[in-house]
């Protein structure tokens, strides 16, 4: 060991002794001073050995490790002990040839002197000043070929180790210089360096040269350099100079730099002037002596093998040392491309298949790199060869390969397809358009892709719960059997199709085959799945009983559940029904067809499905629903009481109607302030009644009693499934639920998505997978084959008889539209609230689309349908000096209508044009009835018309047009169309029903070339998609931009 080694490893472990407890301290001096150390070994690395024997003579402990990290020990205490402490003192004792070592020279026997060396040597610590914690330091650190200095501090350690160097800011610096105790030229090393704003400085030729020089003698200079696996710093200490020989370096590519050869791959050149080296070793740093500028020559540019022999000469002339080179020869041009593709054995038995693209430019093969260079130095056959590529004809034959889904598999240009299903289809239409494209495609015999033509389908219906069932649906090859119902849901998902006649996918099998699957096998599930495709993932094999029935008889599923799915769908679409047998205690002779509906929910009610019952108005509902109760009760099939939920106005008359027809029922009506004190008659009645609005409000309580039969009557009151009401009807627990209504669909299909949620939920799946399956391709595109899936689907749960089909003995009824012309000054009002509603309407939309314009929309044709009625009622001033055409028309119509003795309603959306239209008539002095949503005598008025008090019945739509019966009316006039015409035509059955023994004349008042001509025109479309999912016919809904210019369009335009 040199004594620069023994006073560097000295040093640092006075250090490392000086951070130990005091108390250890004095121990291990002790120890050391009683010759308990032995052997002690350090050797030049800094790595020691130490045995120390115990202060009682009972054992010995060792001491390991290297000065610069913690010593260990094999004492208990692991580290920082008394025995660390003792191998620290002696190290300091042998090594530091300073009084200390004097003092430890005593004879352990000697008591005094021992005591006298550790209080001399303790003492030579009293005063010493703390030690230093932080430093500050200069970062160097090589990029290329410049050189950089870096402001940066390091921290001290527990062991007397200084730790990684931190890059500071100037601020910083300024913090941690403040602090030093021994500066040791640091101030003029900072002088002489220029830093910029990044407290960085450029070391840079002879400048740099002195910086350098400067900044190693501050012993604060450290390296920051990446070694073999990371960045390392060295501490950078004055070496002696060494013998550089210049000369040239050629790399893997070709290219020669030039270079300093000083003998050891381990020292790093610093290009300044003069130029330095630095040892990675051991840090040592010094001059580099040459025969030239070594920071000239190493800036120098890069050469070509090619440029070798015209550059040679001119070095050679100028005594300068000359690169060496063996003959290159050129290759370059348009590569050759092959896709060669292969399989390789896995460990599992199974094979992978792959592809390997290649270059060849004129026979020569290019290598394969991740990120290939232009130019290229190979060595083929012995010979050098400079390789020019193409770099942009490769990579167009990459993306050739990406364009079909390959993804690169590893650098030596391999590439892959996720499953073998893929390279089926690469085999069929990606390998004609490489070669169309210029690739050769070549199969390596180890290429092993099956395809399997001939397959076996299975379909799998597990029940799973109440009415729900498990799909599942596959191919079976040879006993490798697969599901293709995950890629199906997720191919329709996405929008794709299933393919044209005769066209057929492939699927990857367990082996890793492929098999042929026909499209036309999987056409048929094409209506369950679009719904499924849509549905939450964790529920997508999960389907209700009636996409099962459909399923099953589709499929022909020949298992025990196929099989007593197809006998129920059998049952409730054969129509042979027999007339049910009805007990005394029902008071009613029904008609045939009215039987027939009973023994239709009889026999739902049997398999606990539910119902839309949706006949025509007028044709007796009521009593079919009764008597499947009353049959019900008979039988002692119901198991607790049954509900109905009606609009209010209804209730009434259901309550006259179990009087007449089922008295024996025990009925409780739920309504009223009190009703809350009759909670306990809920599960002791037969039948509950109650309105929508109590329903949804008193929710908390009603939906947890498991009814018997739970019925919705006017069930287009939930026909928006958003609706609080809605919620509260779905949530409902029945055996049996049945909606009611004679007008399932009013407006749109979603309305009947609503209805069957309730009445047999998931027939018609999730609302967004109905809206994918059904409700889109039907509204928005005519698509008459989802029109008639879906009337397939809900055919045995739907039953809807109109009046001209069952009730033949009805008298007719005619409809006379009447188009009133309006006057000039009504005209001209007319126009200009057009205008101003369209500029309005039009901002509206150019600011917050169409969308978020509805309201806006339906404000603008409320003006123009309340100006078309009686100007009266639009907010103008010239309104009240504008005479209405109508309401003048209607006049003349009643005077000669009331000397024929007709018996007339008047329906009206505008209560205030009842109120107009009572005043004509009080001044006219004829005596009238009056409904509105506000009036509180409803029977009182309905008694006096059909009594024969009156002549004339005035009614709001709204208020009148659901629950009453009112045959002794022959004329109905609807004052104003309605956008909706179930709504009208549901006004017109009040008196057109069952019972009405006279014709009945329906006059409707248009006012022409106005909104209202439009309205009745889109009234006609909604009919259409109404008889196209109830009767059979094929039309649908065509709304599109368009009708809003033809609504807001000028007069007679």
């Amino acid at each position: 060991m040199t004594q620069a080694e023994a006073l560097r490893w000295t040093e640092l472990a006075m250090r490392a002794f000086r951070l130990l407890a005091v108390d250890t301290q004095h121990l291990g001096v002790e120890l050391g001073i009683a010759g308990s150390v032995w052997p002690l070994r350090l050797d030049p690395s800094g790595h020691v050995v130490g045995v120390v024997m115990s202060s009682r003579g009972r054992g010995t402990y060792r001491v390991d490790g290297r000065l610069s990290d913690d010593l260990r020990c094999t004492c208990s205490w692991r580290h920082e002990c008394k025995h660390v402490a003792a191998v620290l003192f002696m190290i300091a004792t042998k090594y530091g040839g300073s009084e200390l070592a004097h003092g430890g020279s005593s004879s352990p026997d000697s008591g005094s002197s021992a005591s006298a060396a550790l209080e001399r040597w303790l003492a030579s610590w009293t005063d010493e000043a703390a030690p230093q914690r932080e430093r500050l330091v200069l970062l160097l650190h090589l990029e290329g070929q410049r050189l950089f200095v870096d402001l940066g501090s390091q921290h001290l350690a527990r062991n007397g180790v200084w730790s990684q160097a931190q890059p500071i800011t100037i601020a910083g610096a300024r913090r941690v210089i403040s602090g030093e105790q021994s500066r040791q030229g640091l101030d003029g090393a900072l002088d002489s360096l220029v830093w910029d704003k990044r407290a960085q400085a450029t070391l840079t030729g002879r400048l740099g040269g002195f910086g350098l020089q400067a900044a190693l003698a501050t012993e604060r200079l450290v390296l920051s350099f990446r070694g073999d696996s990371e960045v390392r710093q060295l501490q950078l200490v004055p070496g002696p100079p060494r013998i550089g020989k210049l000369g040239w370096l050629e790399s893997d590519d070709g290219v020669l730099r030039t270079g300093v050869d000083l003998g050891d791959p381990a020292i790093l050149v610093l290009p300044l002037v003069p130029a330095y080296y630095v040892d990675t070793r051991d840090g040592s740093t010094g001059e580099i002596r040459a025969a030239r500028d070594v920071a000239k020559w190493l800036a120098a540019p890069e050469i070509r093998a090619e440029q070798v022999p015209s550059l040679a000469r001119t070095l050679e002339e100028r005594g300068m040392p000359a690169p060496k080179t063996t003959p290159i020869r050129v290759v370059e041009g348009l590569p050759q491309v092959r896709f060669v593709i292969f399989s390789e054995e896995l460990p599992n038995e199974q094979k992978k298949h792959l592809g390997r693209l290649e270059f060849r430019y004129q026979g020569v093969l290019a290598p394969a790199e991740d990120e290939p260079e232009k130019r290229t130095l190979l060595e083929v056959d012995g010979e050098k060869i400079a390789l020019v590529r193409d770099l942009d004809a490769e990579e167009d034959a990459m993306q050739s390969l990406e364009s079909m889904g390959f993804m690169p598999e590893s650098a030596e240009d391999h590439w892959s397809l996720p499953d073998a299903f893929s390279w089926g289809m690469f085999q069929g239409l990606g390998v004609p358009f490489l070669e169309n494209v210029g690739i050769e495609v070549v199969y390596d015999p180890s290429y092993a892709l099956q395809i399997v033509e001939s397959v076996d389908y299975f379909t799998d219906l597990e029940p799973s719960g109440n009415d729900w069932f498990e799909l599942d649906f596959g191919v079976d090859v040879q006993g490798e059997r697969i599901s293709l119902l995950p890629m199906l849901l997720q191919g329709l998902a996405e929008g794709a199709d299933l393919g044209g006649e005769g066209e057929a996918m492939l699927v990857e099998l367990p082996s890793g085959r492929l098999a042929r699957v026909e499209f036309d096998r999987i056409r048929p599930l094409v209506d369950i799945l679009l719904e499924l495709a849509v549905s939450d993932q964790a529920t997508q094999r999960r389907i209700s009983r009636w996409q099962a029935l459909e399923l099953a008889e589709t499929l022909g599923v020949d298992d025990k559940t196929g099989k007593a799915l197809r006998e129920l769908r059998a049952s409730l679409t054969s129509g042979a029904l027999s007339r049910p047998k009805l007990p005394k205690s029902f008071r009613g002779t029904l008609r045939d067809y009215q039987a027939q509906g009973v023994a239709w929910l009889g026999l739902l009610g049997k398999h606990g499905v539910g119902a839309v019952l949706a006949d025509d108005m007028g044709l007796g509902k009521t009593v079919q629903l009764l008597a499947h109760l009353v049959a019900r009760k008979h039988k002692k099939l119901a198991k607790g009481p049954s509900l109905v939920v009606a609009p209010t106005s209804v209730l009434v008359s259901w309550s006259e109607q179990i009087q007449q027809f089922a008295p024996k029922l025990d009925v409780l009506l739920w309504h009223g302030p009190e009703r809350q004190s009759r909670e306990a008659e809920l599960s002791e009645a037969d039948l509950v009644l109650t309105s929508y609005s109590l329903l949804h409000r008193d929710q908390e309580l009603l939906t947890p009693i498991p009814w018997d039969v739970a019925i919705l009557d006017e069930a287009q009151a939930i026909k928006n499934p958003k609706t609080a009401t809605a919620h509260a009807a779905r949530k409902l627990e029945a055996r049996q639920r049945i909606a009611v209504t004679g007008t399932p669909l009013e407006n749109h299909l979603g309305e009947v998505w609503s209805q069957f949620a309730f009445a047999v939920p998931g027939a018609l799946g999730s609302e967004r997978a109905f809206a994918q399956a059904f409700r889109n391709p039907i509204e928005k595109e005519g698509d008459d084959t989802r029109m008639a899936a879906l009337r397939r689907r809900i055919a045995p749960l739907l039953l809807r008889r109109t009046k001209e089909d069952v009730a033949k003995e009805l008298p007719p009824k005619t409809v006379i539209t009447h188009h009133v012309e309006l006057g000039t000054a009504q005209r001209d009002l007319y126009e200009t609230v057009r205008k101003l509603v369209d500029k309005q309407v039009r901002e509206e939309i150019a600011r917050r689309g169409m969308a978020l314009s509805r309201i806006a929309v339906l404000d603008a044709l409320l003006k123009l349908r309340q100006v078309c009625c009686d100007p009266s009622l639009v907010k103008s001033k010239q309104r009240r000096q504008v005479p209405s055409a109508k309401r003048r028309f209607l006049s003349e119509l009643l005077e000669t209508m009331l000397s024929e003795g007709r018996r007339i309603l008047i329906f009206s959306q505008f209560v205030e044009m009842l109120v107009l239209i009572r005043e004509d008539l009080l001044d006219a002095g004829v005596p009238y009835a009056y409904l509105t949503g506000s009036t509180v005598n409803r029977k009182t008025q309905i008694e006096l018309f059909q009594s024969g008090d009156v002549p004339i019945f005035l009614i709001s739509l709204k208020a009148g047009g659901v629950g009453l019966n009112l045959t002794a009316a022959d004329t109905v006039i609807h004052y104003d169309p309605w956008w909706n015409p179930a709504a009208e035509a549901q006004a017109t059955d009040r008196a057109h029903r069952i019972g009405q023994d006279k014709p009945v004349f329906v006059h409707r008042l248009i006012a022409r070339g106005t909104v209202e001509e439009k309205i009745v025109a889109l009234q006609a479309k909604k009919a259409e998609l109404a008889g196209a999912l109830l009767s059979g016919g094929t039309r649908a809904l065509d709304l599109d931009e368009a009708l809003l210019d033809d609504l807001l369009a000028p007069l007679g335009g």
